[in-house]
């Protein structure tokens, strides 16, 4: 008997030692997302399950390190749309990647004015915050939409995009261009960097304000999420 309570402690011991190792190489990692950065693709919530293994490929999604002045330190979760020597420009709100549309087959969110008349139609898909901000809305409602939504449910809503000549400060900093989310580039990535996106295109603190990534910042490639 004292025997087989010295293997059952030298197992656990062992699976104790493994998986250590396995999260502090992130052989495999699993994070809980906390943010709808990348709604409606990854929700805030989702956990996810990310592999150093798998080499990142175009559009799929990374773990990485950023810092940043408000939070220092952090792991963000994006898409990798843009590789070393890519032309990333983007028009309208909608990504090019060297001069191709890029956005056809991905799962994106963006702001959207919607009528008032509308308002039954994503009453259940507002946050409580918007719900407050458009409590005295008298034409139509700023709501944070998945594209997909828009058709499903018939809506007749406007894209929200910044004027082309409106400028952002951040994204000055970043680039030394006057620039703004919706209407970004062209910038062409550097030598290992990566250019990283959220799904959620009017929402999300990505490469276009954070600057590029450095490949050295990258932890893991996303496997699944739940």
């Amino acid at each position: 008997m004292k025997k087989r309570y010295i293997v059952i402690i030298a197992l656990a011991g062992f699976i104790g030692l493994a998986w250590t190792i396995v999260r502090l190489t992130n052989i495999l990692a699993i994070y809980t997302v906390p943010t709808n950065s990348n709604f409606p693709t990854i929700k805030s919530g989702d956990r996810i399950f990310a592999s150093r293994l798998v080499s990142p490929k175009r559009f799929d999604f990374i773990t990485f390190y950023t810092t940043t002045d408000q939070f220092g330190k952090q792991i963000y979760t994006q898409r990798l749309c843009g590789l070393p020597g890519d032309t990333i420009e983007i028009k309208a709100g909608d990504l090019y990647i060297n001069g191709l549309f890029a956005d056809s087959g991905l799962t994106l969110a963006h702001f959207y004015k919607v009528p008032i008349g509308e308002l039954q139609k994503v009453k259940g898909l507002m946050t409580p915050e918007e719900q407050e901000g458009n409590i005295n809305a008298r034409d139509s409602i700023l709501v944070n939409l998945a594209d997909a939504e828009i058709k499903k449910l018939s809506l007749t809503a406007t894209k929200q995009l910044q004027s082309p000549f409106e400028k952002n400060d951040e994204i000055f900093k970043s680039y030394k261009k006057e620039m703004n989310a919706d209407y970004f580039g062209p910038v062409v990535v550097p030598v290992n960097k990566y250019f990283l996106l959220g799904d959620n295109r009017s929402a999300s603190q990505d490469s276009r304000y954070l600057g590029f990534a450095d490949n050295s910042d990258y932890i893991a490639t996303v496997l699944e999420k739940k």
